[in-house]
């Protein structure tokens, strides 16, 4: 139930070339080929259609939770608003790797593990193993997990489980516990025994290729097909392209219409013969002695010589290179790299303290 987030990083080796991504397609496909034939092989037609109802289940259950879920991209924790801001979402990748695995959580774990009690309390384990095979499958077929992503200092094996999920999943195994004999044993028989899973899967596959926001036909193609991992590039428009240059020549008139209004005034002249003062735009900045100690440091408010054009524009600095140059950001939203140290001087409200 991990919110579709940016990609997760792959431990499998991912073809490049036009040559090994036709190779690739070729041997993947014979993979999937391969877990399909092994699935079938290993599973009845009950076992089957109870797969499929729980990938159907769990689906509504993702949606549901991706729609009042709102995921910190870097911590990965997680926020819920009620009511919720978007409709939820879930992928195609999701439901076909739960229709195939899903027995293994279900009748195979029942068979394995006895006491109702004990199913509740290592459900956990059992998510967290189908999360760790599924998981690695998507990353080795797609260059990522395009199914899910766990982030924070709780997420494991390569985000594709996440300790901060244990309560949630015990509920889940709770939950199946509780409904298994009034229903969804019966659900299942009645599913299996009018052999639903033959005319359903065709439309589901269809369904869930087609509208599953997360993984299009054409998505899983390319990222099959190439490097980009699903997300392919996309090239700009003659229209984007004109609409951004008209906006960056917006800004630019609007940043001269500030610098020309309120330009940063001089500091006063300052008795302190060790302070070095600011040279004219039209001297070139001196070779810096690199044994000698920085001026500035990182967050210092400066007046920056703006690319020693001769106007003074206050500013801070974000970035010290150890040659002895500055990374400027100014007020007005500007930047500038590989400041000299010429070129700038404290803030003037600071000198005169």
């Amino acid at each position: 139930m991990a919110l579709h987030g940016g990609p997760s990083p792959s431990p499998f080796w991912q073809p490049k070339t036009s040559t090994q991504r036709l190779l690739a397609t070729f041997y993947k496909a014979l993979f999937i080929a391969g877990v399909v034939h092994v699935h079938v092989m290993l599973t009845t037609t009950l076992h089957r259609s109870g797969a499929f109802c729980a990938a159907v289940a769990f689906i509504a259950i993702e949606t549901g939770w991706t729609s009042f879920a709102v995921e910190d991209e870097k911590t990965g924790s997680v926020t819920l608003h009620f009511p919720p801001k978007k409709l939820g979402h879930s992928s195609f990748a999701q439901f076909w790797s739960n229709v195939i695995f899903t027995p293994l959580i279900l009748h195979f774990y029942r068979s394995l593990v006895s006491p109702w009690w004990a199913r509740v309390l290592l459900f956990p384990c059992n998510i967290w193993a189908l999360e760790i095979i599924e998981g690695y499958i998507l990353m080795f077929l797609f260059g990522r997990n395009v199914a899910w992503e766990y982030r924070g200092s709780s997420a494991f094996f390569h985000g594709n489980i996440t300790l901060d999920y244990l309560l949630p999943w015990m509920l889940l195994g709770g939950a199946v516990e509780a409904a298994w004999e009034p229903l969804l044993e019966g659900a299942i028989g009645a599913f299996d025994e009018a052999d639903a899973a033959k005319y359903l899967l065709p439309v589901a596959g269809i369904f869930t290729l087609v509208l599953a926001p997360k993984m299009s036909a054409v998505a899983i193609f390319t990222a099959i097909t190439t490097d980009k991992g699903g997300e392919p590039e996309k090239k700009k428009s003659a229209t984007t392209k004109k609409k951004a240059a008209a906006a960056s020549a917006d800004q630019s008139r609007r940043r001269s219409r500030s610098r020309a209004r309120s330009p940063a005034k001089k500091s006063p002249a300052t008795k302190k013969s060790s302070q070095k003062k600011p040279v004219r735009s039209s001297s070139r900045p001196r070779a810096r002695n690199h044994s000698a100690p920085l001026m500035f440091s990182k967050n210092d408010r400066v007046e920056a010589n703006f690319k020693g054009e001769g106007e003074w524009y206050t500013g801070k600095v974000t970035k010290v290179w150890p040659i002895g140059t500055y990374n400027i950001a100014y007020d007005d939203g500007d930047t500038e790299s590989h400041v000299p140290e010429e070129w700038l001087r404290l803030e003037s409200s600071k000198k005169g303290q």
